[in-house]
């Protein structure tokens, strides 16, 4: 299976740090995202996610190939990734199959609600209204607060589970912007904003003990609020020492800097 690539068929598949089910988490790949198998070890992948780079090992049990014809396919069009939780469903199928928010369907038609992955058609529905629009860097707030109490979980992407900077990636990625996994990566794209009343609202603010030891991001609503995932997705105070909590009444992360991120997907 080496070099192949493969496309996330399931709601959400783990990617784990070692070869077996009891390793660590360390991130998810969502539905319609691809990945390319780098290496094998008895029934276990070592895969890369085309998205954003990441590595980590996933059960062969989960693959499913496509061909070089599906990535031209793919690449000639538009992803959508929806905004909610939806439903898709395969045509000529019994069940209908729950996807989370930043999932990305395969060329994806607006007219008929459906999408193809190799030779099999997927139905989209959603009861949400205005679930399937598309949105850019401007709505970055309004889908930040989608995800309010989401649980904290470490290498989680999901409404149900998200860590700090899979909420930020998330939220980005469902707004057109691209961010890498974890927080420390994250904080190597865009650009400084020197001074702290020059931000804007969808900034990213990074924590931790130093700018060689960033531990933590979330993103800035206002002068006073930030958005952010520590125990679940949650509103806190933030200033230039970093954020407090008014539940604990004390600073529970430290400041380092805010960062502007325009590259768009």
């Amino acid at each position: 299976m080496k070099n192949q690539i493969g496309i996330a068929k399931q709601s959400i598949i783990p990617l784990r740090k070692e070869a077996k089910e009891q390793s660590e988490m360390i991130s998810q790949i969502l539905f319609g995202e691809l990945y390319e198998v780098k290496d094998q070890k008895g029934d276990w992948l070592y895969v890369s996610v085309k998205f954003d780079d990441y590595h980590g090992w996933i059960s062969s049990t989960m693959f499913t190939a496509v061909g070089s014809d599906f990535l031209d396919y793919v690449e000639q069009n538009e992803s959508f990734i929806p905004a909610s939780i939806s439903i898709i469903s395969l045509i000529g199928g019994n069940y209908p199959q729950y996807i989370p928010a930043g999932s990305s369907l395969p060329a994806y038609s607006e007219q008929s609600k459906s999408f193809k992955i190799n030779e099999q058609t997927f139905r989209f529905y959603t009861s949400e209204q205005n679930a399937d629009k598309f949105f850019d860097s401007s709505d970055i707030i309004e889908v930040s607060y989608r995800f309010m109490n989401a649980p904290y979980l470490w290498g989680g992407r999901t409404i149900f589970g998200i860590d700090c900077s899979g909420f930020t990636q998330i939220v980005y990625k469902i707004c057109g912007l691209k961010l890498l996994r974890d927080a420390y990566q994250q904080f190597s794209q865009g650009y400084f904003i020197q001074e702290f009343s020059q931000f804007q609202p969808g900034d990213l603010a990074f924590f931790g003990q130093s700018v060689s030891k960033i531990t933590h991001v979330g993103i800035l609503i206002d002068n006073e609020q930030i958005i952010h995932a520590s125990g679940s997705v949650r509103l806190d105070k933030w200033d230039d020492i970093g954020i407090f909590n008014k539940e604990l009444q004390k600073y529970t992360h430290k400041l380092i800097g805010i960062k502007r991120i325009e590259n768009v997907v």
